[in-house]
């Protein structure tokens, strides 16, 4: 230590106090200073969520307006292509299900054999239908409504809306999912189908719609979106059961992989 000066104890205190004391500004410095400044307004939760969410993705804005040209896809090709019903006879036959569902009925009399639609049987005393009622009971509404192409509309838009809604929880990624949903509307075979009375697209929106409750269900533990998944998954499976099988099958191996992965991250985090 030398006389007059500091030793390095207390330059050491020194420099403890000098870092805990808070720095002081000159206030006119804050006036001066040419570094740019934020006001209260811009610095609150979420003000800039709406720049960096592209107009394109904007609150699903898009994907409404993609359904919307579907619905009108599928009836112009009713119109235009198929306006005496297409080369499959089952397109009449969900039509014909669809007329004796508005009367309130389900079967026909044994009496309207000789004049029976296609793909029919007689069972007793009653006619039945070979198919399930769930996609001509949506055409039946349709035809309440006042035509059936509001049936075909309606499936046409659902089965975009759901396959874009299950393409998002797959990916997560907005971008990809609505490219996936703009390539099903450009597919011909959607074109197509959408146009006709057969019931593939409304088996697609059912099938891909419970398969992403059913997932988002597990995901966020939320029981409502399981339940509603899990009735629409029954509806499904009642209405085509092969093709709710091709989404339903992955779709539970897969919500059950996400069970499985929570509960073992809950056991880990207790552990520790």
């Amino acid at each position: 230590m030398h006389r007059g000066g500091l030793s390095c104890r207390d330059l050491g205190k020194s420099a403890v106090m000098a870092s805990a004391a808070p720095p002081q500004v000159d206030g006119s410095s804050l006036v001066d200073d040419d570094t740019p400044r934020l006001s209260p307004a811009a610095l609150a939760p979420g003000a800039h969520d709406d720049d960096r969410a592209h107009p394109f993705h904007h609150r699903g804005v898009a994907t409404l307006a993609l359904a919307v040209v579907a619905a009108a896809a599928a009836v112009a090709v009713n119109r235009w292509l198929f306006p005496l019903y297409s080369a499959n006879r089952d397109d009449q036959v969900y039509v014909a299900m669809a007329r004796v569902l508005e009367r309130g009925h389900a079967t026909l009399p044994a009496a309207d054999w000789p004049f029976r639609p296609w793909a029919t049987g007689l069972v007793g005393d009653t006619i039945v239908f070979k198919y399930a009622p769930p996609w001509p009971a949506l055409l039946a509404v349709g035809g309440l409504l006042g035509s059936h192409l509001i049936g075909l509309a309606a499936s046409a838009a659902a089965a975009v809306v759901a396959v874009r809604a299950l393409a998002n929880e797959v990916v997560r990624d907005r971008t990809t999912s609505f490219v996936a949903a703009l390539l099903l509307v450009l597919s011909p075979l959607f074109l197509v189908q959408s146009g006709t009375y057969l019931p593939y697209l409304f088996s697609l929106a059912l099938g891909a719609g419970a398969a992403v409750l059913l997932l988002q269900g597990v995901r966020v533990g939320s029981t409502a979106r399981i339940a509603i998944g899990a009735a629409l998954a029954g509806v499904a499976v009642f209405a085509r059961p092969f093709d709710a099988t091709l989404l339903l099958v992955p779709a539970g191996v897969a919500a059950l992989a996400t069970r499985q992965r929570a509960c073992s991250r809950r056991a880990a985090t207790a552990a520790m």
